[in-house]
């Protein structure tokens, strides 16, 4: 029997179960980092009161964001033949790890042998202290953080408050970067968590800045098509590096499927995630009475 006699045989044989298992393994994995995120995150602050009224000048950090969680694994539609690689006696054993899709959107995933997606290297740091990357370090690699630093300049501004961005990103606490998303996530929860910041802002600007707002992304998935999306955020008092403000809103969308979503190098996902995501920024800025 030839290897396309065997794959066709095992297709027969293995597709219902396959399926099902493929769904419930996604499910289960999912469900333990879900509620990690969910236990553990800081609770919000608001700004005290009259601190508004001294911010005449902002600047907005994106934060470094963790790698898209995709369940089911995309593996399976890019190469079928390793729908049932588990129970052939085959060397096509496939490998977690960070990689772009050809829209660019990083995504944490299994890649197989001759695949078409490409890894990803990320910076490394030599610890988990935060650093500010260029943004050109990340020049193949959506950042969905800088986009919505935009749409938050877009608003502060409507409110009559002085903000612009920054060309540079917040990386997360993390010594190394690869596709190990509780790593990601209790990265995010460290960065979310902290009470004050060890940058100096100040030396960042030529000119005197009052606040500075820093966004990040805590959920970041597509399961079955479903997208969760959070955006959290901080204000941070450059002059103390006390965090002042502080808080997160998520949503989840149910509107298509994950292949719909990705395809057209992911055209609809990232219109999906900046909508939902500048709405979602609205809301948690005027949760904290910044807007």
């Amino acid at each position: 029997m030839n290897l396309t006699e065997l794959l066709t045989w095992h297709s027969n044989k293995n597709t219902n179960t396959d399926n099902l298992k493929s769904s419930l393994t996604g499910a289960l994995l999912g469900l333990p980092l879900l509620f990690l995120l969910s236990a553990c995150q800081a609770a919000p602050v608001k700004l005290p009161d009259g601190a508004l009224s001294k911010m005449q000048s902002i600047r907005v950090v994106a934060v470094e964001m963790p790698p898209l969680e995709v369940l089911p694994d995309l593996l399976t539609s890019r190469m079928p033949v390793y729908r049932h690689y588990d129970n052939m006696v085959l060397p096509i054993y496939p490998e977690l790890a960070l990689y772009r899709n050809p829209g660019g959107i990083l995504i944490a995933g299994q890649i197989g042998q001759g695949d078409s997606v490409k890894q990803v290297s990320l910076p490394q740091n030599t610890d988990k202290t935060q650093r500010l990357h260029s943004t050109s370090a990340y020049a193949n690699v959506w950042l969905p953080t800088s986009d919505l630093a935009i749409q938050a300049v877009s608003q502060l501004n409507t409110s009559f408050i002085k903000a612009r961005t920054v060309s540079y990103c917040l990386g997360l606490p993390l010594q190394s970067r690869h596709a190990d998303l509780l790593a990601w996530r209790t990265a995010v929860e460290q960065w979310y968590g902290q009470n004050t910041t060890a940058l100096d802002y100040r030396q960042l600007e030529r000119e005197p800045v009052d606040a500075v707002v820093e966004i990040g992304i805590g959920h970041y998935r597509i399961f079955e098509g479903q997208v969760k999306l959070q955006v959290l955020i901080k204000v941070i008092d450059p002059h103390t590096r006390q965090v002042i403000a502080r808080t997160g809103r998520e949503s989840v969308s149910t509107d298509t499927s994950t292949q719909v979503l990705l395809r057209n190098e992911g055209a609809k996902f990232k219109a999906l995630v900046l909508e939902k995501g500048a709405h979602l920024l609205a809301q948690a800025f005027h949760d904290v009475g910044l807007i």
